[in-house]
């Protein structure tokens, strides 16, 4: 983390008087080390990569990443700008990614993994379809693009990570419950199972937090200048 912190700091410092965006030098610089890291053994570099991927439990990432980039795309959101985008970040985020999804679970079985079944493959189209605009949205907001076009695909990559991870859990149990010997005999009693996990998965997420924000902006409510508490609460 230290060195690419340092890879950053350098390269915007660098960079400052020059036309190329700082994210896509940081994707060149990132994939260059990487590359060379695969290629070469590097101190310090390719034992960070190692520890990074044996963390365990992987999840830890997943939970330690994704919320504080989640809850700084919400609150720089304007909401008049969302509720005049809501259809189309709708429309990416809830019917885009399972196609998405079902389109990378087709050509997995259809050529490059065909011993693949579909609920397999479909697991794994949900772990391809989630987005990280980040360096994205960073770019179009340096270069002064539209509000509503800046609006849906930041709208669209808050959304999506819970289309795709609920995909994922639904379709994650029932291979669980394949592997184990606990699969659904006929297809009827698959798709009821597969609807059961979608509704307890949403609702649950979606009623979660609802009950988190109102207990929380509660809270806020009563602290004044305080930014110790303020930043931790919110974190």
């Amino acid at each position: 983390p230290g060195l690419a912190l340092g890879l950053a700091v350098v390269s915007s410092h660098l960079l400052r008087k020059t036309s190329v965006p700082h994210t896509v030098a940081l994707l060149l610089i990132g994939g260059a080390v990487g590359l060379l890291a695969c290629l070469a053994y590097v101190p310090l570099v390719s034992d960070s990569i190692l520890l990074w991927g044996n963390v365990k439990p992987p999840e830890i990432v997943l939970f330690a990443l994704l919320p504080p980039l989640l809850y700084e795309g919400a609150q720089g959101m304007e909401w008049y700008y969302v509720r005049c985008c809501l259809g189309q970040i709708a429309l990416l985020a809830f019917v885009m990614v399972p196609l998405h999804a079902l389109a990378v679970a087709l050509l997995m079985i259809s050529g490059i993994s065909p011993e693949w079944d579909f609920t397999t493959a479909i697991m794994f189209g949900a772990l391809m379809s989630a987005t990280d605009p980040v360096a994205v949205v960073a770019l179009l907001k340096s270069s002064g693009a539209p509000k509503p076009l800046v609006t849906v695909i930041e709208g669209e990559s808050l959304f999506n990570d819970g289309t795709s991870f609920v995909l994922f859990e639904v379709f994650l149990s029932a291979v669980a419950r394949k592997a184990s010997g606990r699969a659904t005999s006929n297809g009827f009693a698959f798709a009821a199972t597969l609807l059961k996990d979608v509704v307890v998965l949403s609702a649950g997420g979606i009623a979660t937090g609802i009950v988190a924000g109102m207990m929380t902006v509660a809270f806020l409510r009563s602290v004044y200048n305080n930014a110790a508490v303020e930043i931790g609460t919110t974190f």
